[in-house]
């Protein structure tokens, strides 16, 4: 299966950990970097450095895909969302992180000896490739003040055509499996194409033992599954950072019918190929680790002004 065997994100939480480390400690003197450019769109990231007037800035740094900001601060962190929100205007989604994300992300600060006080992810339509992470830590020594980090994550240009971002926190979600993000990303209705790592009879999911046959299935079905993969091998938030970050995202060119296209490995349909069944509007995004000949496909679909997972090949 490509999406344990050999993809195990975006994944910011390991960001936040990096970030509440080397941020306990102010930053010595040295020149503030200017922003990175973002080409992603005709509008740039908002620099974060400046959000807080009023707050101690200790920590900025540029990171392989985004930028890091560290603040000294006792406000809470209901209260910097809502400046957040304030500051940012409209087009901004703020989602407070929570379940096996959020575990994971706590226990790494405690190896530390630091307190998660919370976590959120924004995402801004306007930025597809982009996602900030905005977390708030108690340090290990108790009479500091707390520590705000502001993590920046753009996907390198490598994703082309117009990506949906929901296409990438599918696939997060699946890595690290957050149900609730799997809710909002699969339609209640998914197809899993011939060759499905969860039409394995061991699942029970599927009659057909050959995998030759697409599984029209619910969505509550195969997030149980992935559920009980998590379970049975939980994935290192650090690995799955490492293989997220370097993903290529392809919005292939489909017309309304059927699509066929060649597995990444055999499959026993009468033609060896997969064909996707697309209507007016729909996206299929093909997603590859660099220089291997394995991929997944995700059919998406725009449902109630979201796009959601109407199909997909995992081998």
């Amino acid at each position: 299966m490509i999406i344990i065997k050999r993809f195990t994100s975006i994944l910011i939480t390991p960001f936040i950990c990096l970030s509440i480390v080397n941020a306990q400690a102010p930053a010595p003197a040295a020149p503030i970097e200017k922003p990175p450019i973002n080409k992603q769109a005709k509008k740039e990231l908002p620099d974060f450095s400046t959000i807080f007037p009023d707050i101690k800035l200790t920590t900025k740094g540029k990171m392989s895909n985004g930028m890091r900001y560290g603040y000294q601060t006792d406000i809470e962190l209901d209260d910097i969302i809502k400046r957040l929100k304030k500051s940012l205007g409209e087009g901004w989604e703020f989602r407070q992180v929570t379940g096996k994300e959020l575990e994971q992300t706590t226990t790494e600060m405690k190896k530390s000896g630091a307190e998660l006080l919370g976590l959120y992810s924004l995402t801004n339509p306007d930025f597809p490739r982009s996602e900030v992470g905005v977390g708030l830590v108690k340090p290990p020594n108790k009479e500091a003040k707390n520590m705000l980090s502001i993590i920046t994550n753009t996907s390198p240009e490598t994703m082309t055509g117009e990506i949906p971002k929901e296409a990438p926190q599918h696939l997060k979600a699946q890595l690290i499996f957050d149900e609730e993000i799997l809710k909002k990303t699969y339609a209640d209705q998914v197809r899993l194409m011939p060759g499905h790592e969860a039409l394995k009879p061991k699942y029970g999911i599927a009659e057909d033992a050959g995998r030759k046959n697409a599984a029209d299935v619910s969505a509550k079905t195969i997030i149980t599954f992935l559920k009980g993969m998590s379970e049975k091998k939980p994935r290192p938030p650090a690995r799955v950072l490492k293989i997220l970050k370097v993903l290529e995202y392809k919005n292939l060119k489909v017309e309304p019918g059927d699509y066929t296209i060649a597995p990444s490995d055999p499959v026993k349909t009468p033609d060896g190929n997969l064909h996707f069944n697309i209507i007016k509007g729909d996206k299929l995004i093909q997603i590859n680790l660099p220089g291997k000949d394995d991929y997944i496909l995700l059919q998406m679909r725009l449902i109630k002004e979201k796009w959601r997972v109407v199909a997909e090949y995992i081998d």
